[in-house]
């Protein structure tokens, strides 16, 4: 995927594969300071729907730049266009790409979200996808209603 500069004010609110929960918000002064700083953030993973730029993988990077240049800044992304399937496991395989250990709550959200998206595939195939245990998936399984 090329990294291209779209604007901040075609990037939709939609926090559908935000799979992070306790985390968001904790690195926004840190990634204020690296841009007041003058460096450049990695690029955010968005996917394009006709109604703009959804946020795959760079919550915490849009927010800072928002609030350091404004609705006006542009911010280095890569575009995709992927289902929605395609996406989740993209956002679930982006929060292990960041290092650093996953909340419990983290890794709740992302087991909940792939089981209820992939019901059919099996406890393994499920973790492979979340970078998580067979067994913290299968006790995940377990708290879904029928």
């Amino acid at each position: 995927m090329k990294t291209q500069m779209i604007p901040i004010s075609a990037i939709l609110d939609d926090t559908t594969y935000q799979l992070r929960d306790s985390s968001q918000g904790k690195n926004i002064p840190e990634l204020k300071r690296i841009i007041g700083d003058g460096y450049e953030l990695k690029p955010i993973i968005v996917m394009w729907t006709l109604k703009g730029y959804i946020i795959i993988d760079g919550f915490q990077r849009v927010e800072a730049t928002r609030q350091i240049h404004s609705q006006n800044a542009k911010i280095g992304a890569r575009v995709c266009k992927v289902s929605h399937k395609v996406a989740i496991t993209m956002a679930a395989a982006a929060n292990q790409s960041h290092g650093g250990q996953l909340e419990k709550a983290d890794r709740k959200k992302i087991a909940e979200t792939l089981l209820l998206e992939f019901p059919k595939k099996s406890n393994v195939q499920i973790a492979k996808l979340a970078f998580l245990s067979e067994g913290t998936i299968r006790k995940y399984r377990k708290e879904l209603p029928d």
